[in-house]
């Protein structure tokens, strides 16, 4: 639906945590990158980068980002984002 519209997709990553097994987690960062590359789309290796797993950067519940968490995260997605804009402008 999104290629029938002309949409510029940016598809971000994401990593599980390890106690699940090195063979689950494996499989699981696989995915991402092998449907960017079959849809061809924009892809984030991991969006949450530097923010997942710090204390400092999630609010208590471990879970969602602060303030400052979400601003790194905005850093990270920035680049790929220009890059979908660069695409949309060359069509």
């Amino acid at each position: 639906m999104f290629k029938e519209n002309n949409v510029i997709v940016v598809l971000g990553g994401m990593q599980i945590v390890q106690n699940l097994g090195a063979d689950y987690t494996t499989e699981f960062e696989k995915i991402y990158p092998v449907v960017a590359r079959a849809e061809d789309v924009i892809y984030i290796p991991f969006f949450l980068s530097n923010v997942a797993g710090d204390p400092a950067l999630n609010q208590s519940d471990g879970i969602h980002p602060t303030p400052e968490g979400y601003r790194l995260i905005v850093e990270n997605m920035l680049p790929y984002v220009e890059a979908a804009i660069a695409v949309r402008r060359q069509k």
